[in-house]
């Protein structure tokens, strides 16, 4: 601090010091000289504060308890009553120009002016709450022109307002041209926010972005306000409406501060990145725009703090949620910064002002505009960055969209060609497994042929006896007689016997051959008793070293003969294999195997026990598996139970395989439905 300003300090402190200490009937007369242009009369100024307003000129002038101004302005804060002011002038200038009085603070809700010379009294008033007719002059703000004068006590009445009474002096020529940048000044301001207005609106038409709307709303709030304050508004738009003066720039504060909570919303994507402070900004501007209505009708001045408090929340709101962004690396919440920060200093500023904490005299109604002219502009221009932002998403989504939709048909025609792909397989792959199957049937044939060939050279041989003692015998019967002949004859029909025995046998081996050669595509009505059989007689070879036990019920059941055939033989086949190798292990141990069918009312079903080793639990779902087997190498196919299990798919059935309750050894137990359709085997196959 330098020593100009300590002195400063130092002065007003003795200043006011004085004004506690001493009552002068009059404060330091303020001697006007030549070359008059502007001064702040306040240094001059006595002023005494009437908190009930009901004092008039004669009373106040009675009063002796006056204080001197400490500095340019008189400014007690947000206070109700009335503010007296009195100066004594001296004209010392050799018939200069008229002087002019002015009270550049707009929202005063009355001012009067009264002049004493030579005991006479003459009042003239002015201020938001009288009528515009009645004004001294046609300007935003209150004007007294003084007549000529050699000596003139002036005393200021300010009424029911945040008392501040910024008291300039100014010659004629001076005021014409402070008139003159005023209205420039004021004239600027307004064309330039309600341009921006204006071409938002058009962009907001044309666009539809509703992000438009709120910067709009701020815009048009934030000019309302300002044009209210500075008196633009009452000189020129509504005038004569001193009822709803005091509601006016609440209103416009409102709007302002709800319009720029969504702004920022929109402009910030609060509701993508911070949803918390986006509920925040939602709750604050429903309690702005709710407390509205109680604020406008509450009696003054408590609406002017509502909107103090109102800018004051909604800037520390702001400000916390575009740091916050900022911090988070958001483009556009740097640039809200940027604009904000020279409109929320400016009303800080002029709100000090009004409430007497800083002094900046008749100066300070000039803070809003210049601050949300920048603003707005700044604002525009984080509008249009942002805009650009959300083309270049809208055109990355697109493109993200545009190459995802490439993939998925590059998918969809991969997955065509695939299925294309899997369908000739699957094709391929039936033919195989038709092929697979007849090769098994045909392996599974091979191997029985062996035991086949052994069944049927008994009889063969049955017969080949038997035809050589018929041919023996033949000589005999021609010669012989009687007795010996008779005898004959009897060994004749023996032989006979042995024949028709052999032939039966070859023609049940015969007939289970055929009937396990043929194929169907139409389940059938089949003896299950009779299937059974001829599978066992195919496969009487495999089971000669162990006791087979046979008990099927004799019914029909719906069914693929051939199936149940395979499936026998397979079963059988493998506990015979099984068994051998135990049996290997023990020679004494008696090798059993037991097949049961039984036919029930809704299901028949096939049970292969035997009394070998079992299946152990981890290899139950292995075995059913194609091409796995647990035989050597060379010896299975691993085919046999996969058919199993194929064709009591087919018939709509179940297979379990679980440890015989009755011989201990392995249990295969397949339940088919007794009326399976056929339709359910061939979409199976």
């Amino acid at each position: 601090m330098n020593a100009a300003r300590v002195r400063s300090v130092l002065a007003r402190l003795l200043l006011l010091l004085a004004s506690v200490l001493a009552t002068p009937a009059f404060a330091q007369e303020l001697r006007l000289r030549e070359g008059l242009g502007e001064i702040a009369a306040g240094p001059h100024v006595a002023w005494w504060h009437d908190p009930a307003g009901t004092k008039d000129l004669a009373a106040v002038r009675a009063v002796e308890a006056w204080h001197l101004a400490s500095g340019e302005t008189v400014n007690l804060g947000f206070v109700k009553g009335s503010l007296w002011a009195r100066l004594h002038l001296v004209d010392e200038r050799a018939g200069g120009e008229g002087l002019v009085v002015a009270v550049p603070y707009a929202p005063i809700d009355r001012v009067t002016l009264y002049e004493v010379r030579n005991g006479q009294v003459s009042v003239r008033t002015a201020g938001d709450h009288v009528p515009r007719a009645a004004w001294p002059e046609p300007t935003p703000y209150a004007t007294f022109r003084l007549a000529p004068f050699e000596s003139l006590d002036l005393y200021v009445r300010v009424d029911d307002a945040s008392l501040q009474m910024p008291l300039v002096l100014r010659s004629e020529s001076y005021e014409a041209r402070a008139r003159m940048v005023d209205l420039v000044v004021r004239a600027a301001y307004v064309a330039l926010t309600l341009g921006l207005l204006l071409y938002n609106v058009l962009l907001w038409l044309g666009t539809r972005l509703p992000i438009y709307g709120p910067y709009c709303g701020y815009a048009a709030g934030v000019l309302f306000t300002t044009m209210d304050i500075d008196g633009t508004g009452y000189a020129t738009l509504w005038r004569d409406r001193s009822s709803v003066n005091d509601m006016l720039p609440i209103v416009g504060v409102a709007v302002a501060s709800a319009s720029l909570l969504r702004f920022q919303s929109l402009l910030l994507a609060l509701e993508e990145s911070a949803p918390t402070l986006a509920r925040a900004s939602r709750l604050a501007q429903r309690l702005v725009l709710g407390l509205l209505p109680v604020a406008v009708v509450l009696p003054w001045p408590y609406p002017m703090p509502y909107a103090v408090v109102a800018v004051v929340a909604m800037a520390a709101l702001t400000l916390h949620a575009a740091i916050v962004r900022a911090e988070q690396g958001s483009r556009s919440a740097k640039l809200f910064l940027v604009a904000f920060s020279p409109f929320i200093a400016a009303v800080v500023a002029a709100v000090l002002s009004i409430a007497g904490v800083i002094d900046v005299g008749p100066y300070w109604s000039a803070f809003i505009p210049a601050g949300s002219c920048l603003e707005l502009v700044l604002f525009a221009y984080a509008l249009a960055d942002r805009i650009k932002e959300l083309q270049r998403e809208v055109v990355f989504q697109g493109e993200r969209a545009l190459a995802s939709a490439n993939e998925a048909l590059a998918a969809r025609e991969l997955a065509i060609h695939e299925l294309e792909e899997r369908r000739r397989l699957q094709g391929e792959l039936d033919v195989a497994s038709q092929q697979l199957t007849q090769a098994e049937n045909m392996a599974t044939l091979g191997m029985l042929m062996a035991g086949i060939a052994h069944d049927i050279r008994n009889p063969l041989n049955y017969v080949q006896s038997a035809s050589e003692q018929l041919r023996d015998a033949i000589p005999g019967l021609r010669t012989e007689e009687g007795a010996a002949r008779a005898k004959t004859v009897d060994g004749v029909e023996q032989v006979v016997g042995w024949v028709e025995q052999g032939t039966a046998h070859m023609d049940a081996i015969s007939r289970a051959m055929r009937n396990q050669a043929r194929s169907s595509d139409e389940l059938e009505a089949v003896d299950l008793r009779e299937v059974v059989g001829e599978a066992l007689v195919l496969c009487r070879s495999r089971t000669t070293l162990c006791k087979l036990e046979v008990d099927v019920d004799a019914a029909t059941v719906l069914a693929d003969p051939t199936g149940l055939g395979q499936l026998v033989m397979n079963l059988v086949s493998n506990a015979a294999d099984a068994l051998k190798d135990r049996h290997a292990e023990n020679p004494h141990h008696e090798l059993t195997i037991r097949v049961r069918g039984r036919v029930g009312a809704g299901s028949f079903s096939l049970e292969v026990h035997d009394n070998g080793a079992g299946i152990p639990e981890p290899l139950r779902a292995k075995i059913l598996e194609p091409f796995f087997t647990t035989k050597p190498r060379g010896v299975g196919t691993g085919l046999g139970l996969a058919i199993v299990q194929r064709v009591v798919r087919q018939h709509g059935g179940t297979l379990a395989i679980e440890q015989s309750p009755e011989l201990g050894g392995a249990l295969f137990r397949a339940v088919f439905p007794s009326e399976a359709p056929a339709a359910l085997r061939r979409a199976m196959r």
